[in-house]
């Protein structure tokens, strides 16, 4: 069964368009539009040790990302076009359009405070750990077709659709925490977070279609008459999703000498919320392919055909004459699976709190799912009535992390490498299978490298700098005040 559902409502649009006759067709067809931003941030923060506090004096710390936004490589953008075309034609000869779609980091923020007391250093920090955004509008802004006057039957269209849709995850954490310093040797440390999750899905797809019909009827002994109406079609669907989710989990680490261990506990918890879509299209698109009706079709070349498929057994006349429509309707309270992978961090002193080189492997993965049983189970008795489902998943691992970390007078620096891929439905391993990347497989994903590097300056208060180059782009700032 496929599983295209909602989430397909807000990539996959069709705009009618037919008029078929023996005369030439005139149009004037601006084509197919798609703009896409993905925004994503990671908060880099909680990835530090919770042994990296300040032992001997109170500390307030707040930092965030300054937002730059950059184009998608061309290669990726053809990509896309190519898959998102082919969306809205099984034919190999339908054209292919390159989106404009660019990405940018967003502006994570995160607050810590370190007081010493009860013998070691009690910590608070609240962090937006990832904000994942995505907005694409698509849609054919503007559409006219028609054909010269006369004839024995004419249908003319024109109008235009915008599909915006917009996905947003968040996840923020909030974190208490303990550490102590038993002598130079040995330090060890505590902490509880506080995840909390949501997942929001908000969309439109709103038809503006206006035209008129006319046929010619000729009977033997019957003089020509002639039926025609208006076709007005104004639709608008919605699309909305909540889920929401809150889950406590630890994090422990110890240090002796050079070498520290930091071990990061995932979960597996159930989102509750609610998931929704509504909308109507035209009676002669498919609500689930959103293909044109085969007969209607075949007549943009062939005027019998479309007289049969207007004047046949189901007497499609009246349907354009009533403006009907096909609606579709998806909905489920079920709970959604949320997964987070566990990490566990072997780290070396090469020098001393200077320059150190770190191992961390991950078990699982980032995991998200919301699949409906009664929505599958009646899909399968009644493809007619349910022909979709409303499953979903997304999953991105992260595995093998291996950094260098360096710091000397005001300046530091982070350079490594990491594996990394994502699969989104039914489509496994989206970046191993890339042609282009496949040489720089590592591990069960792709080679991604880490750079960034940033310099503290001042005393009592210091100033952060910080530049990501990769994976993503982002210049960080922050301030450190020590009381």
């Amino acid at each position: 069964m496929k599983n295209t559902g909602i989430i397909r409502t807000g990539i996959v649009v069709f705009l009618t368009f037919i008029y078929t006759h023996s005369q030439d067709i005139t149009t004037e067809f601006d084509g197919l539009d798609f703009k896409a931003e993905l925004a994503v941030g990671f908060n880099y923060d909680f990835l530090k040790s919770p042994l990296d506090v300040s032992f001997d004096y109170p500390k307030a710390f707040l930092g965030m990302n300054i937002p730059l936004k950059y184009n998608l490589p061309q290669s990726i953008a053809n990509n896309l076009g190519s898959q998102i075309s082919g969306q809205f034609s099984d034919s190999a000869e339908s054209e292919e359009f390159v989106p404009e779609a660019y990405a940018k980091q967003n502006a994570n923020y995160s607050i810590q405070v370190d007081v010493p007391m009860l013998g070691g250093v009690i910590t608070f920090s609240n962090m937006q750990m990832l904000y994942m955004q995505y907005l694409n509008r698509i849609g054919i802004p503007k559409l006219e077709l028609g054909t010269e006057e006369g004839g024995d039957i004419g249908l003319l269209m024109r109008g235009a659709i915008t599909v915006p849709v917009e996905l947003s995850i968040g996840w923020e954490t909030m974190t208490f925490g303990y550490a102590y310093e038993v002598n130079d040797m040995l330090k060890f440390a505590f902490n509880l977070h506080r995840h909390t999750f949501t997942f929001d899905l908000k969309g439109k797809v709103d038809v503006d279609i206006l035209g008129k019909f006319d046929i010619t009827i000729s009977e033997e002994g019957v003089p020509d008459y002639t039926i025609g109406g208006d076709i007005d079609y104004s639709l608008h669907n919605i699309i909305d999703g909540h889920y929401e989710l809150e889950r406590w989990t630890p994090t422990f680490a110890l240090k002796y000498w050079r070498f520290s261990l930091t071990s990061r506990f995932g979960m597996t918890a159930r989102p509750t919320g609610y998931l929704k879509a509504k909308y109507s299209l035209p009676f002669f698109v498919d609500p689930e392919t959103f293909a044109i009706a085969q007969g209607l079709e075949a007549g943009i070349s062939d005027p019998d055909e479309l007289m049969n498929y207007m004047t046949g057994d189901d007497d499609n006349l009246s349907k354009f004459r009533n403006n009907e429509t096909n609606s579709v309707e998806y909905s489920t309270t079920a709970k959604m699976t949320w997964k987070m992978p566990q990490a566990h961090t072997v780290m070396f002193d090469i020098i001393p709190e200077k320059l150190a080189i770190s191992y961390t492997k991950l078990f699982g993965s980032l995991y998200m799912e919301l699949s409906d049983p009664f929505s599958d189970k009646a899909a399968l008795l009644d493809t007619a009535e349910y022909p979709d489902t409303l499953d979903f998943r997304f999953e991105a691992l992260m595995d093998h992390v291996l950094l260098i970390q360096g710091s000397f007078y005001s300046s530091f620096f982070n350079i490594g490498i990491y594996s990394m891929d994502f699969s989104f439905r039914d489509n496994e391993n989206l970046l191993s299978n890339i042609d282009a990347l496949k040489k720089i497989r590592f591990g069960n994903g792709i080679m991604t490298p880490v750079l960034n590097f940033g310099a503290i300056v001042g005393s009592k208060i210091r100033l952060l700098a910080e530049l990501d180059l990769l994976p993503l782009t982002a210049i960080k700032t922050g301030v450190m005040y020590y009381f």
